[in-house]
Parts: structure tokens; sequence; C-alpha cells
């Protein structure tokens, strides 16, 4: 399969991020505590671009474990 860059963008337009700055506030934690969190495997965030973040379907599955 040969994805382009184009087919790449157009995948990331249909698909939410959150980067740990939003997420922070949502759930009451500090940026350095969802890094922590990163760090020890409690949150399944990725490397997008450099930088972390969660898909809004992985946030919403993760915040509903902890419930």
């Amino acid at each position: 399969m040969n994805l382009t860059t184009d087919k790449i963008t157009e995948l990331q337009k249909k698909v939410q991020f959150y980067s740990l700055a939003e997420i922070a506030p949502i759930i009451g934690v500090s940026y350095r505590t969802l890094q922590r969190w990163i760090k020890t495997g409690k949150l399944p965030a990725k490397k997008v671009g450099g930088r972390w973040k969660m898909t809004e379907k992985s946030l919403f599955e993760w915040l509903s474990r902890l419930k």
C-alpha cells in the first residue's frame, strides 16, 4: 500500500487528536502529570509530529476505564 502525503493528511483531518495541553484541564491534572503517566504507561498517548497526542477514541476509552 502506497500512502501519499495527501492521503495521510486527509486521514488526519478525519481523526480528532487532543494534545496534552487540551487534555490536562479536562481531567484536572497538570501537563507534567500527563507526561509522567505516558512515561509509566498509564496514559496511552502517541507522538504525532513530535508532540504527544491522543485520538478522541483512545481518550474516551481511557477515561471510561478510569471510572
